[in-house]
């Protein structure tokens, strides 16, 4: 072993442990803002919701005046809550359609497997 094998292995350590250092000095600083919460008007509604400040009685009185409902409550690292009002059918008529697709696509599924056995059957015989 040379001298310089042991230098570049310590430069290489200490470059590792500051990548390291530096990815999670990084993410620590992503923490998320209001919008990327998972309670949030772009996660939650359409683009009709309204986030609100309880104490603001214009934004508040503006989604009731929509007919818009709390979905749910959100708080930023501020410690500041805020109301998330969503019109009261979002989301309701998807699920029954997504029912529908994933029971024909069993359907399919059974199907093709049931025919592919079948053939397969009588080719053996």
């Amino acid at each position: 072993m040379t001298r310089e094998a042991p230098l570049r292995r310590a430069i290489v350590v200490l470059a590792t442990f500051l990548a390291v250092l530096a990815a999670s000095a990084r993410s620590y600083a992503d923490v998320p803002t209001c919008p990327e919460l998972p309670c949030s008007v772009n996660r939650n509604c359409s683009s009709t919701g309204i986030a609100c400040v309880p104490e603001d009685r214009d934004c508040v009185n503006r989604a009731r005046d929509r007919d818009l409902e709390v979905k749910c409550e959100q708080q930023c690292d501020e410690g500041k809550t805020q109301l998330v009002y969503c019109p009261s059918d979002t989301g309701r008529s998807d699920s029954n359609v997504v029912w529908f697709l994933l029971a024909v696509a069993g359907a399919l599924a059974v199907g093709g497997i049931t025919l592919t056995w079948l053939m397969l059957r009588k080719k053996k015989v």
